[in-house]
C-alpha cells in the first residue's frame, strides 16, 4: 500500500506515492505529470486544466499550478524522473513490439496469399 507523504506544504493537494514513485493529486489517481503536460501545451488557466481532468476542482488546479510555477526546478527534476521511467519501460517493450509488428506483417502476407488463391 502506498505511503502518503505530504512534501508540498499546507493546502497543496499533492502527495508522493512511494509504491509508484509518482507525485499524485490528493484523493485521486491523477499524476502530476499529466497536469504539467497540459500546462506545457499552453493552457489558459486552471479552468482549462479542470476541463481536462474532471477529478480536479478549480481551487485544486489553482493551487497545483501555482506550486508548479513557484517551483520550476523541482518540476523539471520530477519530469526528468518521469521521462527516465518512461524510457526504461519503452526499452523493455521495444523487442516485444518489434516481434508483434513482424507477426502482423507475416499474418497479412499469409492472408493476402490465401485470398490470391
Amino acid at each position: 500500500m502506498a505511503k502518503a507523504k505530504v512534501l508540498f506544504g499546507d493546502g497543496i493537494p499533492l502527495w508522493w506515492d512511494d509504491d509508484h514513485q509518482a507525485i499524485r493529486v490528493a484523493g485521486t489517481r491523477l499524476k502530476l505529470e499529466a497536469i504539467v503536460r497540459v500546462c506545457n501545451e499552453g493552457y489558459d488557466g486552471p479552468e482549462e486544466v479542470v476541463q481536462n481532468f474532471d477529478v480536479l476542482t478549480t481551487e485544486m488546479a489553482e493551487r497545483i499550478v501555482d506550486w508548479c510555477r513557484g517551483h520550476p526546478a523541482e518540476v523539471r527534476h520530477y519530469m526528468r524522473h518521469v521521462e527516465k521511467g518512461e524510457e526504461a519501460v519503452l526499452a523493455q517493450l521495444a523487442p516485444r513490439l518489434r516481434d508483434d509488428r513482424k507477426r502482423r506483417r507475416q499474418r497479412r502476407a499469409q492472408q493476402a496469399q490465401a485470398q490470391a488463391v
